[in-house]
């Protein structure tokens, strides 16, 4: 759930059928509404009635959370129960719950086409009918398998007599009748009067209200499945089932087949999910069938889809019709899937809720209602392009907590990077080895275990995943396969973010000027003097903000806080760009200083040997004056050597210098903190939507949102937003990172162990992360240094001018 305020609607909607004697009845689109997931509309109380669109009788239509409203056909059913569920005595809604309930099952779950009334009252089914003797037709056919057609209709009344045999080959009956509209069309009765020759009934008893209406394309199915050995045993003179079919100028069809159970029910076991080939579960159904009914105990799971094939071998007709029926035991989630000429498709069956754990027993069963004029192939095949699209609808909400767990820990890495080396890593620096679910899971797992049990459920507020543990849709693997999406994710969208910051601020600048100039300014260099402005002046937009999230939505200010610090990043990014390049022209503009003065320097060397070479050693009187010059040559080395190491270790000294200055004008630890934080805030953004979309529809009615669910994020963030866009970010000399990590990595299980399912839950959990840090920035006290290290720079400097002094003065001597 995106909205608190939805929360509380649904608890109170709890709290009311409590405290009241209420009915509550809730329904569901079925695939096609993507918005109200099955979760918030299902019914977990008594007295209540949770129904999907395509399962409804008369209605067998998937629709979206808007034609739900308007739909015609279920308009007609929920009408027709309104008024049924009236009290005749007072002429007001009946108060009595079980009524109630009985009434919109009747028109909701399983419609027989008779009165609601007349199927509450025992007393009318059990009474006898009896049958008009005057102008009437009785016909009864010993086959087991027939078609009756009438295409011209009926003239006179006909009475169509099913023997009721006691071979147990012939146990079931199933009967269809197209376009009788007739409510009480079907009955069963003792053949003990002759007339004509022939054995009538002149009473019977009900059995109307054991019929189905059917889904069907062409005309109005009813449907009846009865076991003729159970009727007899209850009623022991009963010798015939009676189909009574009244005048009329329509087209009338029934079709009756007689079988054994075992025969037409079977038991299978479904393909597995790596399974590519079709599974064959009927080779060729019997001559003029009826109905089959396959039970699939392995369709348990949400994620499961297959399709099945119901394929045509023979028919002696052009036009044929064939309906497959998926039924569900424990929830009113049944689909319908029609095979004619003209749509010979798959059906996909799949499922909208699991088998609840302490659920029913039963297993979900396709059943097949045939053409008896034709004879069918049934296969079934895994489905897998569809088991990926129902994981990511059942699962996609559940990836959000665990994209916000991973960016938690990748700034709690990089908050105790600042103290441990002083900088600020790079987002996917430590995103490679500092959010690894190793340890993180499991005790997300066994922490969710422990707050499960009723002791502390009861006392405490549940978490997300009992939830999802009770729905039946958790397994093994699921929060290390959300897990590690959620890291796929947040890899993709920073490194999107990156490229478009790097490669494309030229482009974002000029299309902000152009927003900005067709909304509020002139032309697009006034706008741009603005946004520059802006930039320098930040507090400006924070102020605005704030305004907004008062006056407007808190959703409105998030989202263009969100878009401003895109700006931000953008010309932070620029200007590190710029740096950047400065440093490399300076790094290359040295060392070509450096290489011409080594050259000069190493040729005076050689032409200062070659001369030495080339001085005249064979007088022998000239030896006393060239010990002279050698001396003097020795004192002369020995001070060039000083001036040459002295020049050197100035060198050194200046590249140092320069080196710490490059590192210096290179720091780009503000972009990389900057980066995180503005990751959050997208998120952020990105939950407000329906807020400021709510807020743009009903900016006619009132300019405030009231309730605002994002006004408390709102306004806390744009006040945040003043300190953070102004003030040099991070500050690497306050103490207490170590503390906030600690509370990071406590946030961390909160999130995915309290807001998988109730998402509104990550707009306290993100703002109050960057509420910490912002506090954390500006109120953190300062580290105290010592002077110890400039000692122990005077204390080792000491020696080594003395050993310089004193090898001096050796060579003096």
């Amino acid at each position: 759930m995106l909205d608190s305020y939805m929360l509380d609607y649904y608890h109170r909607i709890r709290t009311v059928n409590k405290a009241v004697n209420s009915t509550i009845v809730s329904l569901s689109g079925g695939y096609n509404d993507y918005l109200i997931t099955p979760f918030i509309t299902t019914a977990r109380y008594l007295d209540s009635l949770h129904v999907f669109s395509p399962s409804v009788p008369l209605v067998w239509l998937p629709m979206d959370h808007l034609c739900i409203l308007w739909c015609k056909q279920l308009v007609l059913v929920i009408a027709r129960g309104l008024f049924d569920a009236v009290d005749f005595n007072t002429k007001q809604m009946s108060h009595d719950p079980e009524f109630l309930r009985a009434v919109f099952y009747h028109h909701l779950v399983n419609n027989n086409g008779i009165k609601i009334r007349k199927s509450i009252q025992s007393s009318h089914l059990t009474q006898s009918v009896m049958f008009a003797r005057g102008r009437s037709e009785w016909i009864e056919n010993l086959q087991k398998q027939y078609t009756i057609s009438l295409a011209h209709g009926v003239q006179q009344m006909q009475y169509h007599m099913l023997r009721i045999l006691g071979d147990t080959d012939y146990r079931y009956l199933t009967i269809v009748a197209l376009n009788v509209d007739v409510v009480e069309w079907v009955f069963a009765c003792s053949a003990t009067q002759l007339q004509e020759q022939r054995r009538i009934c002149s009473d019977g008893i009900h059995l109307s209200h054991f019929t189905e209406i059917w889904p069907s394309i062409r005309y109005r199915r009813k449907l009846l499945k009865l076991d003729t050995q159970e009727l007899k045993r209850h009623y022991t003179e009963l010798t015939h089932v009676i189909v009574r079919l009244l005048p009329t100028s329509k087209p009338v069809v029934i079709q009756i087949d007689r079988y054994f159970e075992p025969d037409r029910k079977l038991t299978v076991k479904t393909p597995s999910w790596f399974s590519f080939q079709r599974q064959l579960l009927l080779n060729q159904t019997h001559e003029k069938s009826l109905y089959y009914e396959i039970i699939m105990p392995q369709l348990t799971h949400v994620i499961q889809v297959y399709k099945v094939y119901v394929d045509l071998i023979k028919c002696s007709s052009k036009v044929h019709h064939a309906t497959a029926s998926l039924k569900v035991p424990w929830g009113n989630q049944n689909t319908h899937k029609h095979f004619t000429e003209e749509d010979i498709h798959p059906f996909q069956i799949r499922l909208h809720n699991s088998r609840p754990i302490n659920g029913v027993n039963e297993s979900a069963s396709l059943q097949l209602t045939l053409d008896p004029l034709c004879q069918y192939s049934v296969s079934i095949r895994y489905d897998i392009l569809g088991s990926m699209g129902q994981i990511a609808r059942i699962y996609t909400p559940l990836l959000l907590p665990n994209i916000v767990a991973v960016l938690l820990l990748t700034f709690r890495n990089q908050i105790l990077g600042i103290e441990a080396t002083g900088r600020c890593s790079m987002f996917f620096k430590v995103a490679q080895f500092g959010i690894k679910p190793y340890y993180l899971l499991p005790m997300v797992k066994l922490v969710s275990r422990g707050l499960s049990c009723k002791r502390l459920s009861n006392s405490w507020v549940a978490p997300d995943w009992h939830v999802i543990t009770e729905e039946g849709n958790d397994f093994l693997l699921l929060p290390l396969i959300l897990y590690m999406s959620s890291v796929g994710i947040v890899w993709s969208a920073a490194l999107v973010l990156s490229i478009s910051l790097i490669f494309y601020e030229a482009t974002f600048h000029k299309l902000a000027c152009k927003i900005l100039a067709r909304t509020m300014m002139g032309s697009e260099k006034l706008s741009g003097w603005v946004l520059s402005v802006l930039h320098k002046l930040p507090g400006i937009v924070a102020i605005m903000l704030v305004l907004l999230s008062i006056t407007t939505c808190g959703g409105l200010s998030l989202c263009i806080g969100c878009i401003f610090y895109f700006l931000k990043l953008t010309q932070m990014s620029q200007d590190y760009i710029e740096q950047l390049v400065v440093t490399v022209l300076k790094y290359f503009a040295r060392q070509f200083r450096r290489n011409p003065t080594s050259d000069v320097s190493q040729n005076t060397h050689e032409d200062d040997t070659q001369k030495e070479g080339s001085s005249p050693q064979t007088e022998e009187g000239a030896e006393i004056e060239n010990k002279v010059e050698n001396l003097v040559a020795m004192d002369n080395s020995s001070s060039e050597e000083s001036k040459v190491e002295s020049d050197q270790t100035d060198e050194k000294s200046i590249e140092n210098r320069n080196q710490m200055e490059e590192s210096r004008v290179v720091n780009c630890d503000d972009i990389f903190f900057h980066f995180s934080i503005f990751m959050m805030w997208c998120i952020m953004a990105g939950l407000s939507v329906p807020s400021v979309l709510t807020w743009a529809h009903n900016f006619k009615y009132s300019t405030m949102l009231q309730p605002d669910p994002s006004f408390v994020p709102g306004l806390l963030l744009s006040i945040c937003a003043l300190p953070l866009w102004h003030m040099d970010l991070p500050k690497t000399e306050i103490c207490g990172y170590s503390y906030l990590g600690q509370i990071l990595t406590l946030l961390v299980g909160v999130t995915l162990i309290y807001s998988s399912v109730f998402l509104h839950r990550l707009n306290y959990i993100i703002t109050s992360v960057i509420v910490l840090v912002t506090c954390h920035q500006m109120l953190a006290s300062k580290y105290e240094f010592s002077d110890d290290s400039d000692i122990n720079d005077s204390t080792t400097t000491g020696p080594e001018t003395e050993t310089s002094s004193s090898d001096v003065k050796a060579k003096l001597e």
